[in-house]
Formats: C-alpha cells, sequence, structure tokens
C-alpha cells in the first residue's frame, strides 16, 4: 500500500556538512550497512561556482559563515510508493525538485530505502537544500552567506527565502506543498500501471475511523511492538483481501442469470416438442380419415413424423447437454456460498484480532505511563531526601561526638578510682 507522508524540517548552523555525508553516505558514513538501509541514488544542484565538484564544501561553508543561530539548511523527507521500481522512484524525484525547488536555491538529495516493519522496502528521499535564493550575482563563501543587502545586492550576501515569515502561513505553504506532492506522486503510480495511490488528508478527512499510529525508533526497536505493529499490519492485509474476496460474491447474479436461461431454453424445447407430438397425432389421424389420399398422407404422415421425431430427438439432447451445465452452475453457486461464508469469517476474526491489538496498544501505553509516573515519583522522593540531608547529618554527628566524650570521661574516671584504690591498698596499717 503506498504512504503519503511529507514533512520539512530545518537544520541549525553547524548541521548542514554532517547531514550531507549521512544521506550521501560519504565521510564517516561511506561504510554505513548497505543490507539494512540501501543508497539507490543521490545527486546535487544548482552550487555556486566554488561549489560546483564538491557540494559537502558548499553545506560546510555554511555552517561556518552563516550568522550565529542561523539555519543552513532545510530538508525535505518524503516516503516513496514501493509500487514504483528504482528508477521510477528517482525520476519521480527529480520532477518533484525541479517543480518546487527549479533554479531557485543549492540542494542535494538522496534516496534510502530500508527494509519496514513488515520485511518490504521502505523507500523514501532526503532533500536538503540553502534558503538562499540565487540571484545571478557571484558571490566568494565570504560574501554569499552575508546579510542581504537591499539597496546594493552585489555587496550584500543572497537573499533567504523563507523570512519573514508568520507561523500560520507556513502552515498554509506546507498542506498546498504536500497536495501537489499527492498529485505529482499520484500521477506518475497511474503512468507506471499501478492501482496504488496516496492520499495527504488526515484520517478523519478520509472517513478512517480510527487514531494515528505514531511511534519512536526507540518503541520500533522493542519486539513487542514490532511484533504487534506487524500483526496490525498482516490484520489489515487480511482485511483488505476479505473486501477482494467479497466483490467476488457478484458472480452468484451472473451464475443465476445462466441458470435462469438454462430453464427457459429447457421449457421452450419441451414445449416445442410436446407441441410437435400434438401435431403429428392430430395429422395421422385426420389423414386416416381420408380414405382417397390414404396412402399419400400416410407417406406424408410418416415423412412428417421422423421430422418431429428428429426435432424431439434435437431437443432431447439439447436438454441432456444443458443439465449438466446445470448442475455445473448449481455446483458453483454452492462453492460460491462457501467462500462467502469463510470470508465473513474471516473478516470476524480479522475485527476480533484488529480489537485484540488496540487493546494491548492501550494496556503497553498504560504501563509506560505508570512507569514514569513512578520514575517521577522516585525521582522526586531522593532528591526531597538529598535536599534534607545536610540539616540532619551534622547533629547526628554532634550527638556521636557528645556521646564519645562522656564515655570516655567515665572511663577516665574509673581509672583514677582504681588507682585511688591501690595506692591506698599499699599504705601500712596503723
Amino acid at each position: 500500500m503506498a504512504i503519503g507522508r511529507l514533512s520539512v524540517s530545518v537544520g541549525v548552523k553547524g548541521k548542514g556538512g554532517p547531514h550531507a555525508q549521512y544521506i550521501a553516505r560519504e565521510g564517516k558514513y561511506a561504510k554505513y550497512n548497505d543490507g539494512l538501509e540501501k543508497l539507490e541514488g543521490t545527486g546535487y544542484g544548482n552550487m555556486p561556482k566554488w561549489a560546483q565538484t564538491d557540494p559537502n564544501f558548499f553545506w560546510k561553508m555554511s555552517d561556518d559563515k552563516e550568522r550565529k543561530n542561523g539555519t543552513s539548511y532545510r530538508e525535505h523527507v518524503i516516503a516513496l510508493p514501493r509500487e514504483l521500481t528504482a528508477d521510477q522512484r528517482h525520476e519521480l524525484i527529480k520532477e518533484w525538485i525541479h517543480q518546487e525547488i527549479g533554479e531557485k536555491h543549492a540542494y542535494q538529495y538522496a534516496i534510502h530505502n530500508p527494509l519496514a516493519m513488515d520485511g518490504l522496502e521502505q523507500p523514501h528521499a532526503h532533500i536538503m537544500f540553502s534558503e538562499r535564493l540565487i540571484d545571478g550575482i557571484e558571490r566568494d563563501p565570504d560574501q554569499y552567506f552575508k546579510r542581504f543587502n537591499a539597496k546594493k545586492p552585489e555587496c550584500g550576501g543572497a537573499k533567504k527565502a523563507n523570512t519573514p515569515k508568520l507561523l500560520n502561513e507556513r502552515k498554509l505553504e506546507l498542506k498546498d506543498q504536500r497536495d501537489r506532492w499527492e498529485k505529482l506522486c499520484n500521477s506518475h503510480l497511474e503512468l507506471a500501471g499501478s492501482d496504488a495511490r496516496i492520499s495527504m488528508k488526515s484520517l478523519e478527512e478520509q472517513g478512517i475511523d480510527r487514531e494515528p499510529i505514531n511511534l519512536s525508533m526507540q518503541q520500533i526497536k522493542r519486539a513487542d511492538v514490532k511484533k504487534i505493529y506487524t500483526n496490525l499490519l498482516t490484520a489489515r492485509n487480511d482485511f483488505e483481501q476479505a473486501k477482494l474476496d467479497s466483490l467476488a460474491i457478484n458472480i452468484i447474479d451472473e451464475l443465476g442469470k445462466i441458470d435462469k436461461e438454462s430453464h427457459e431454453r429447457a421449457s421452450t424445447a419441451i414445449d416445442r416438442a410436446n407441441r410437435a407430438i400434438g401435431s403429428s397425432e392430430q395429422a395421422i389421424a385426420e389423414y386416416g380419415e381420408q380414405s382417397e389420399y390414404r396412402d399419400q398422407n400416410i407417406r406424408e404422415s410418416v415423412e412428417t413424423d421422423k421430422s418431429h421425431q428428429r426435432i424431439i430427438g434435437y431437443r432431447s439432447q439439447r436438454i441432456d447437454e444443458s443439465y449438466p451445465r446445470y448442475r455445473l452452475h448449481r455446483k458453483r453457486v454452492e462453492e460460491t456460498a462457501q467462500t462467502i461464508d469463510r470470508a465473513k469469517r474471516r473478516i470476524s476474526d480479522t475485527k476480533q484480532f484488529i480489537t485484540s491489538s488496540k487493546r494491548r496498544i492501550r494496556d503497553r501505553k498504560q504501563l509506560i505511563t505508570n512507569t514514569i509516573e513512578e520514575l517521577i515519583t522516585n525521582t522526586i522522593e531522593e532528591y526531597d531526601r538529598l535536599m534534607q540531608g545536610p540539616d540532619v547529618q551534622p547533629q547526628a554527628g554532634e550527638q556521636e561526638q557528645q556521646q564519645r566524650q562522656q564515655e570516655l570521661t567515665t572511663i577516665q574516671a574509673e581509672e583514677k578510682e582504681a588507682e585511688r584504690q591501690r595506692i591506698e591498698k599499699r599504705k601500712p596499717s596503723g
């Protein structure tokens, strides 16, 4: 099933060069495991003369020369349909870049294709481009990323296209851009002969009664979440297959029509045979009553009877031929009824599985919520204990010191008393 997704993000100063190397699998990302995420295609364009052969130098200069807290690039991350081949997806992205970026901005793109949770392809594109407009003025790296000079453009840097804009204005632009992507992607799917289509509308706008599923990468990597999500995809595919199977039920109407035609033809043949037999008997009786033309009438009757017999034989043969077809049609109707019952059972099982999956997902969410609340409570208690510790510990230390001093005083007093008693014993009596 083709998926519609287009997100727009901003890369801050210092992130342009590393991100460009990441999407192009260059530098430290050159040995990235191609078995997990295949690099289907990459390219760049509209670079100034000093970066036409090395786009990484352009992004490095952007990171170095842009003002503090400025943006180095903007990026489109777009889900591509797995129903298209790698070459067809590449052509789709190149046409999108031509339509949306044209010759206005320096850009670089890459198409990645990792495995999805269902084990199939998950192709998507990264398109990063500079917000600075190309106005035909030659600028070196130091000047290119300076602040734009409206009065003397040749003295300032290249103008940024996306400033200043309000949040609502950006939201409307993004909605229009997603509508354009839906039209372009669906036109390429149609040209490829695929029945699949994408929709950039929300689930509510599409009339789909369910909550969207948003999972973080940490959650996706968990085995239990991956299993639940895979089972949900399997149930959804089974449900779609059941819907397709239900469409085949229309064959019952066709079989009914064929069965009705067979009955009508058989009845017509039998009626004609009966009328022919009745005509023959009537003709024989009339010929028998006419004595002067008896012989001629008998011969004519015999010929007529033979003709009628041939008609009867032909009609009987047609009836015999129609009966096996009638039995075959009845058998097909019974098989179709069984198929309907199986489809209904599959739909019922799918609904039960979807309900069970939703319940397990709710339980997981509740477990995560409880765990987070417990961690927060423990953290607050530990913090309070640590905050109260310094006030309590000095008091405990003073008590221990006083106790030790009392014990030492007692021991010294006992030793003095013992020494006094020894001295008294040593004195002579009298």
